[in-house]
């Protein structure tokens, strides 16, 4: 079945000009760990920063930029960051951005793209 769920890193919502910290993140990360064990995800696709941040402990020296657009793995995870689309439309390529999609599908379906 093909399907896609849009989860957040934190449950709350930051007021406005303000940024989710990763305490914000910290204490919702039990919820998040628990859905995404009950959704048990093909991939998972990280969209920004703060995402990406989420889960920072697993980069393991490498840096953020090192990520984007790979298939990484966290326990029986995996991930994959991509920059937020705001960004991409802003100061990205959507070819790259189409890439990375095609990336994530050939990993999810086995398929030739």
């Amino acid at each position: 079945a093909s399907r896609a769920t849009l989860t957040y890193a934190t449950r709350c919502t930051a007021p406005k000009g303000v940024s989710i910290s990763k305490s914000d993140c910290e204490n919702c990360s039990n919820y998040l760990m628990g859905e995404i064990s009950h959704l048990k995800p093909k991939l998972m696709r990280l969209l920004g920063k703060v995402s990406a941040d989420t889960f920072n402990p697993i980069f393991d020296g490498e840096t953020l930029k090192d990520t984007v657009g790979h298939i990484n793995w966290l326990g029986p995870w995996a991930y994959m960051v991509v920059e937020s689309p705001e960004y991409i439309a802003h100061r990205g390529s959507t070819d790259t951005y189409k890439a990375y999609f095609k990336n994530a599908y050939s990993f999810c379906y086995s398929a030739s793209v």
